[in-house]
């Protein structure tokens, strides 16, 4: 903003010309005190007299809001964690992705008068761990919520730059259980996208006839894991729940060889996002029929 001439010839007890009363007027309601001072020279309690002399107020729906902002921003201003997470993805942000896709949720929050995006992703607390290796792999350190009672714990995420990404680039969406997408995974980063999305709503049977099974309320979801699966040659059955109130459809992989080599390439990694319980089947499996 451009200073209105100098602050020696606009300081106190100089006369308010017409071109001042003129912008006071025009931005008082609605404009940053501080700026508003600074372009006229004077200071805040001249300016706030001259208001008074000329009838104006404040916008106090405005400065409720400006206040809340500032106290959100101030209780946020504590956490912090890489705002590029999302905006691209590697072997870590895949996974993570297609964990929160499966087992997180979006929503929209409102603090006093600030609405803002969050993401919760809430886990038993046995698996507990994998939220800090989350925290860890988003060089962050959001909070971890711990429920006693319900043996739960909970990362909440409040960074808008990455609540923005998965809204945006990767439509994560509120109350997505029926309608969400399946991404546009590149072709290296799929089995750690499918390791995500298998710890966050997946199950792996063992025994006589292990197998695995994807499970989603999304018709367009199901046939996008169909489509990644059958990009590394794994062709799985689908099937709709007849058990649940809801429609629920279920990705299954029940060939051995679909499963040991969905497990080669989803564990080719050295990170160690994964959940420990279900690899440690997928190592059994792997060892049995190996």
């Amino acid at each position: 903003m451009k200073q209105h001439n100098n602050n020696k010839a606009y300081g106190r007890g100089y006369r308010w010309s017409l071109a001042d009363d003129e912008y006071l007027k025009n931005n008082y309601a609605n404009g940053n005190l501080e700026e508003i001072c600074k372009f006229l020279g004077r200071n805040y309690n001249t300016v706030q007299c001259r208001a008074r002399t000329l009838g104006l107020k404040r916008n106090k729906m405005l400065m409720a809001h400006n206040r809340s902002k500032q106290v959100l921003d101030k209780k946020l201003s504590k956490y912090f964690g890489n705002e590029q997470y999302f905006s691209s993805l590697n072997e870590e942000s895949a996974y993570v992705l297609g964990f929160i896709i499966t087992d997180g949720c979006i929503e929209v929050r409102k603090d006093r008068m600030v609405k803002s995006l969050s993401m919760a992703l809430n886990l038993s607390s046995k698996d507990e761990y994998i939220l800090y290796n989350i925290n860890k792999s988003m060089q962050a350190n959001f909070p971890i919520y711990k429920n006693l009672r319900r043996k739960m714990s909970a990362l909440t995420i409040r960074n808008q730059k990455i609540c923005n990404d998965l809204l945006d680039k990767w439509k994560v969406v509120p109350r997505k259980s029926l309608v969400v997408n399946c991404p546009n995974i590149e072709a290296p980063l799929i089995p750690h996208f499918l390791r995500g999305v298998i710890d966050g709503d997946g199950t792996i049977q063992k025994g006589k006839k292990p197998r695995i099974a994807i499970y989603s309320g999304s018709k367009k979801f199901t046939d996008g894991i169909i489509g990644l699966l059958g990009k590394l040659n794994v062709f799985p059955r689908i099937y709709l729940d007849k058990r649940s109130k809801n429609i629920n459809y279920v990705i299954r992989i029940n060939k051995i060889k679909d499963i040991l080599a969905l497990y080669d390439l989803m564990y080719s990694t050295n990170n160690d996002l994964y959940l420990t319980r279900k690899k440690e089947i997928l190592d059994k499996v792997k060892h049995k029929y190996s």
